[in-house]
């Protein structure tokens, strides 16, 4: 599993999902487990969101961290169904748990907890800089707080291009939620990539489990959650820097849809 696929859903109701912690720089043990493994083993075996963040959390390597969101079972008390954000650096004392039965988290590459940003992360104004990161946290915060949000409404959040930095609600780039780093000129930094980069969003998912727990279906749709066209031919005529990328690049057509996951249910 990587960032670009770590999206679980498991028969004892859980949803776990991550988001990078781009800037940490704890110290790594290369004696531990790496990350892959340890969220596979949890995500089997767990049957709460308790019990799967004290599997991950043994022999922890902290190679690679992560904001986790959970929900489900709580495991703090019989039948609390609950969300959860989970995050560990390589110091188990800093470790971050936080819970709720009403309410959200969204995570944007920046660590939720203050304590790991300060002590273990190499650039802590990442929370605060919406030149990068911290745009999509913002943006975020103001668009789940607009109205409730149902699988509609979340397809629409993924799917923003707003950019808090420049004003911008309609082009998408490296700082909207549906991220467009192949439409940003990069003339105010803070991504880490060359201008125009052709990267950005893989795919959207959503998940409501509603009155069914265990409801293991969800809905996904491929290339940008926008839906909006890529194509790696006028890409390279526009930007010839990325000539040799052109044969290697998918095209997505325009006008792609949401499906509902695992087919045909």
């Amino acid at each position: 599993m990587t960032s670009n696929t770590d999206w679980l859903l498991t028969d004892a109701g859980l949803i776990v999902t991550e988001s990078t912690i781009g800037s940490f720089d704890g110290d790594y043990n290369p004696h531990g487990k790496p990350e892959f493994v340890r969220s596979r083993v949890a995500t089997q075996f767990a049957d709460s969101i308790m019990d799967w963040t004290s599997r991950f959390a043994e022999n922890n390597n902290a190679g690679y961290v992560n904001t986790w969101l959970l929900g489900g079972p709580s495991g703090r008390s019989d039948g609390e169904i609950a969300i959860a954000c989970y995050e560990l650096g390589s110091d188990p004392k800093l470790a971050h748990l936080e819970f709720k039965t009403d309410g959200y988290f969204a995570g944007c590459n920046v660590a939720q907890s203050q304590e790991i940003r300060l002590r273990e992360c190499k650039d802590p104004m990442q929370h605060y800089d919406i030149r990068g990161n911290g745009a999509r946290r913002i943006t975020l915060d103001r668009l789940i707080k607009q109205e409730k949000v149902d699988l509609d409404r979340a397809k629409q959040i993924i799917s923003d291009h707003t950019d808090v930095y420049t004003g911008d609600k309609d082009t998408g780039s490296s700082r909207s939620v549906c991220g467009h780093l192949d439409r940003d000129d990069g003339k105010y930094g803070n991504h880490g990539q060359p201008p125009f980069f052709p990267w950005g969003a893989n795919d959207g998912k959503v998940h409501h489990a509603g009155a069914d727990p265990m409801n293991l279906t969800f809905q996904g749709i491929w290339g940008n959650s926008c839906s909006q066209e890529f194509n790696p031919d006028a890409f390279c005529d526009q930007y010839p820097q990325y000539e040799e990328f052109r044969s290697r690049m998918n095209p997505r057509p325009p006008g792609a849809t949401w499906e509902t996951f695992p087919p045909g249910t």
